[in-house]
């Protein structure tokens, strides 16, 4: 989770320097990601770059976190008297 957090707050910091204030927190990652794939967006071709290598440290991390948040659930319920 730490991971991530600091990726998406990365992210955010390289697009806040261009004038792309985004709020706190993984909800807003997809979006960023749609701004950075815009090609009309007023991003430069390295910042698109720099940001691109920030999500791609997202993903994985955001995976990981379904899968441990998915066994967790998967073990709670399994332990639940019946």
């Amino acid at each position: 989770m730490k991971q991530r957090a600091k990726a998406i707050n990365a992210l955010r910091a390289y697009l806040h320097e261009f004038g792309h204030v985004a709020p706190e927190g993984p909800a807003t990652c997809q979006k960023l990601a749609l701004l950075v794939a815009d090609p009309g967006s007023s991003l430069l071709g390295l910042t698109r770059d720099i940001c691109r290598m920030a999500m791609e440290q997202v993903e994985p991390a955001t995976a990981r976190s379904a899968t441990v948040t998915a066994k967790i659930a998967a073990a709670s319920g399994a332990r639940r008297p019946t």
